[in-house]
């Protein structure tokens, strides 16, 4: 299993995978860590045996926040990739062991009594089973299935407070964007579990924030989408109202963007498949240059037009290269100035919007399989 990264993923919950005007703010946690202070520290043990772990191997205990990685406790691996740790934890959460170049994760409440046996081969994880912790049996039986986001929102759905812990773990791997129910469901269930841990304080408090946030844009799930109007390659106004009756993907992208145009294939296939049943794209460049950069050419309008004329023929030759047959592209050229952007809130591509036969924002950013899932339930009428 390739766990050595899961925890950036899903700690960290949903910085948006793409090219960001600014940073997307982290959904968990904040930039200070704090503790516990209604929590009594709670001894944990831990004895385990990890086949193809080399005798003198060092293992590592610890505690694991969005913002940082506090020791507990360290030793070093015996005969046949046996090792024991202890230490206490200043309150419930998400901490992991570090064995070799892999992690065993571990959901803890304090009290427990663990025993670990697993195999690891090439530094991956390939088994693990763990008595006396059901939480983190089951947070690793959830990593090592590696389910995809429509398995996992049901999966959350149908588990509820008796695993706060790993749901808060699991979120992150989704797409907050397009399963805000699913967050606002753990942050309720992480906070009644453990109201007075700070992570958990956090997380409900960035949730809410979000939410504001959300309010206040024009483009959300489940409204209406507004029109857009914009000039096309060769500067013929062309708006997004004239695909009334047709599911539509609006798709913010750019030529400069390496998410957007590694994405790009997968679209032209789904456009492909689904077209003639109703699909259309409506592509939205942010190519061009910004108010900042604007400026710096005001007072030489001949290299101001060389340096648009290169940003909209970059554009261009990727709707080339990218083979986006679409005829429907549009930008204003302003990059990150973009007015259209602002309106619908964008600040990371690639940002998609996919919109019913009603021109109703149905679902948010998804790629790949997903994506292809939701077109085809549209045209279909679902």
């Amino acid at each position: 299993m390739k766990n050595k990264l899961i925890f950036t993923a899903i700690l960290t919950s949903m910085l948006l995978v793409g090219c960001g005007n600014d940073a997307t703010k982290q959904v968990i946690g904040n930039d200070k860590e704090k503790t516990n202070e209604n929590f009594v520290s709670k001894p944990v043990k831990i004895s385990a045996e990890i086949k193809g772990l080399a005798k003198g191997q060092k293992i590592t205990f610890e505690k694991k926040t969005p913002q940082s990685s506090e020791m507990i406790d360290t030793t070093s691996s015996g005969e046949n990739g046996s090792f024991e740790l202890k230490g206490k934890i200043d309150h419930p959460g998400i901490y992991r062991i570090i064995v070799g170049g892999t992690y065993i994760w571990l959901a803890l409440e304090g009290d427990e009594n663990i025993k670990i046996s697993g195999a690891i081969e090439n530094n991956n994880l390939k088994t693990a089973n763990i008595e006396g912790s059901p939480m983190s049996q089951e947070m690793m039986n959830q990593l090592f299935a590696d389910i995809k986001a429509d398995a996992l929102v049901k999966y959350l759905d149908s588990h509820k407070n008796d695993q706060a812990l790993v749901n808060f773990f699991l979120i992150g791997r989704l797409d907050i964007n397009t399963n805000f129910k699913q967050f606002e469901q753990v942050k309720d269930q992480i906070v009644s579990a453990y109201p007075n841990w700070p992570v958990a304080q956090d997380f409900a408090r960035n949730i809410s924030d979000y939410a504001q946030k959300m309010k206040s844009q024009p483009a959300q799930i489940g409204s209406q989408c507004p029109d857009i109007k914009l000039k096309d390659p060769n500067d013929k106004i062309i708006s997004l109202s004239q695909l009334k009756g047709k599911v539509v993907l609006v798709d913010f992208w750019a030529s400069w963007c390496g998410p957007c145009r590694k994405e790009n294939p997968n679209v032209v296939a789904i456009y492909d498949k689904y077209n003639k049943q109703g699909f259309e794209i409506f592509s939205i460049s942010l190519d061009g240059l910004d108010d900042r950069t604007m400026n710096r050419f005001q007072n030489n309008p001949d290299a101001l037009k060389a340096q648009m004329d290169g940003q909209k023929k970059r554009w261009i030759d990727a709707i080339r290269e990218d083979k986006l047959k679409w005829p429907w592209h549009v930008s204003e050229l302003r990059s990150w100035s973009s007015n259209v952007a602002q309106q619908f809130g964008v600040n990371s591509i690639p940002k998609t919007f996919l919109l019913d036969k009603n021109g109703v924002i149905r679902y948010t950013n998804l790629r790949g399989p997903e994506l292809e899932a939701k077109v085809k339930e549209l045209v279909n009428g679902k």
